[in-house]
């Protein structure tokens, strides 16, 4: 019956809390606030179903006209997934295929650059299928889809003509037209040639070489066929011999090789290089760690293009070499001189990094390319956690010790007056960097960090209402009838700090939010997970803050939010917790 009448009694008061909440159009706004963000953080993943981990790209081709030391980005192609490409007398031509549409067939891709940058395109031409391999010589297009050989023909944007001139026996991994006819390799090295006929058909293939490794490039330098691939390995073949040289002059992957002036400049991964000259290979020190993708020749020399925008000037003659670096760009693969202006083909799967707020991503994505939306839906959960947990440890500590402090006082007030003002001295941030220093930064780190300090203010509002309380003549009769001390801080003291008990508890939870995001941004918070402080912490780490607005902003405002409709709620419960504030309404 009692237990009855307890939960009864409470229920009504709960009652009566809400009441008084939603009378108020502030405290209800508040509430209603309060209760919506955190059904954001609690059940946004239900809807929101992306992982805060997952790392998104952006596939694109893009054409770049080198500016001094600034690549230009003169058009670009979104949604499309390039493969192969290859470098024309016009600009390039690549075959890509549709990225959300996985099951569907590729196209070939003509850039003509040959008006310049005033009217530049990408045409798709007229061809759909697979390619893994293609080239072009003398608007002749020739391709393989790793089976068969194609030919044809294209003149005004468009191929006409195209038929099947070779079926392999074996899978075709790349090719090259020469002077003799298709040279072609397959999957366990052997290097075939193709031979032309009369009729400009391609009759049959013989095998000229085997090489016992998959080249990476070849090049035609008159009599000999340069093949450069894995671990350094460069290989000449004599097509008229059929005799096999083989060098190492590097050891990383060889991917590009042009044939000038009767010597053979190949680069690959890291920078690396090498000049064959007369039956000798010289090794290349260029200073760069960037892959070198494609030779350019130029007059009296070469330029050697990496992924990520590097320039490597060389000069056959006095063996000079310059390198500088283009801004803004990654992703080459190829490159050709057209009026004397360097374009670059640039595609691949590129880091969705720093994209402003879409469809796709509500919130934009961060300098790693995740989205933003699912780890702050996290930062809320953890953040509340944060929260709960250090109002629990504060709101139990500081209870404690204002009772203790209230009731008794004399000397026991003192000891515990004592330490509240010592502990009052110690600043949070540089308490909880120096507890980082002996835990690592963690969730943990963090509230016992702020529990550890804010238990003080705590402690001080109950000791001033226990005290009143132990003054009553309640609590006189009590102790004239002869209960023990335990008996009247629970039966009296307790029930009557009770109310400023649950109003500094939600009171804390705003304050820890707030402290989490200050230590978070420092880097104290915990590692291993998203809170709101540890999101603005990635972009002050990264620098993006100055560019990516919606990286700072949005994280703050759900910050800002959350306290504000907290402490607007702490504000309208106020007068029912605590009399002296009821009086002065």
């Amino acid at each position: 019956m009692n237990t009855g009448r307890f939960i009864s009694r409470y229920i009504g008061r709960a009652g009566q809390v809400l009441r008084i909440i939603l009378s108020e159009r502030t405290a209800a706004a508040s509430l209603i606030a309060l209760v919506s963000l955190i059904l954001f953080g609690i059940l946004g993943p239900l809807v929101y179903q992306v992982d805060p981990d997952a790392v998104f790209y952006r596939y694109r081709v893009s054409v770049y006209m080198v500016d001094g030391l600034r690549a230009r980005e003169i058009y670009t192609l979104e949604g499309i997934s390039a493969t192969v490409s290859a470098s024309t007398d016009r600009g390039f031509i690549f075959y890509a295929r549709p990225v959300e549409k996985e099951d569907s067939e590729g196209s070939l891709y003509l850039v003509d650059l040959s008006h310049g940058i005033s009217k530049p395109g990408i045409t798709m031409l007229g061809f759909k299928g697979d390619v893994n391999s293609i080239s072009i010589v003398n608007n002749t297009v020739i391709l393989s889809d790793g089976g068969s050989i194609y030919m044809a023909m294209y003149s005004g944007n468009a191929l006409s003509g195209l038929r099947e001139v070779l079926r392999a026996s074996s899978r075709v991994e790349g090719l090259i037209p020469t002077n003799y006819g298709i040279v072609w390799w397959d999957n366990t090295g052997r290097i075939n040639l193709a031979m032309v006929s009369h009729n400009n058909s391609y009759s049959g293939s013989s095998v000229i070489a085997e090489l016992g490794w998959i080249p990476k490039w070849v090049v035609d330098c008159g009599s000999w066929l340069v093949f450069v691939g894995p671990s350094g390995r460069v290989s000449v073949v004599d097509v008229e011999s059929k005799s096999v040289k083989t060098y190492q002059p590097v050891f990383e992957d060889l991917l590009s090789a042009a044939c000038i002036e009767g010597r053979v400049i190949v680069t690959g991964r890291y920078g690396s290089m090498a000049i064959l000259s007369s039956d000798i290979i010289t090794p290349v020190i260029t200073g760069v760690v960037d892959d070198l993708v494609h030779v350019v020749p130029t007059d009296g020399g070469a330029l050697v293009i990496g992924s990520k925008g590097s320039v490597v000037s060389i000069d056959l003659g006095t063996g000079a070499l310059s390198v500088k670096e283009l801004r803004g760009i990654s992703g080459v693969k190829k490159a050709v001189m057209i009026d004397s202006s360097l374009y670059l083909l640039s595609y691949g799967a590129f880091v969705a990094s720093l994209e402003p707020p879409s469809l796709k991503h509500p919130f934009g994505t961060n300098y790693y390319g995740k989205d933003l939306m699912a780890q702050i839906m996290v930062g809320i959960r953890m953040s509340l956690l944060i929260g709960v947990a250090v109002a629990v440890a504060v709101t139990t500590i500081g209870s404690m010790v204002g009772m203790l402090s209230g009731y008794f006082r004399g000397k026991v007030d003192s000891v515990f007056n004592t330490i509240i003002n010592f502990v009052y001295t110690i600043p949070l941030e540089p308490f909880a960097i120096l507890l980082a220093m002996f835990m690592r930064p963690s969730m943990t780190t963090v509230i016992i960090a702020i529990s550890v300090l804010i238990w003080r203010t705590t402690a001080r509002i109950i000791r001033s209402q226990a005290m009143a309380v132990a003054s009553s003549q309640m609590v006189e009769a009590a102790r004239a009838l002869g209960a023990g001390h335990l008996r009247i801080i629970v039966r009296y003291i307790l029930p009557a700090v009770l109310p400023l008990v649950l109003l500094d508890f939600a009171s804390v939870v705003a304050y820890a939010i707030l402290a989490e995001a200050t230590l978070g941004f420092l880097g104290v918070s915990a590692q291993d997970t998203y809170t709101l402080g540890g999101i603005l912490n990635q972009a002050r780490l990264t620098g993006a803050w100055r560019d990516a607005w919606w990286w700072v902003a949005i994280p703050g405002i759900f910050i800002g939010s959350i306290s504000l409709s907290i402490y607007m709620l702490v504000r309208s419960l106020e007068p029912i917790a605590n009399p002296r504030v009821k009086e002065s309404y």
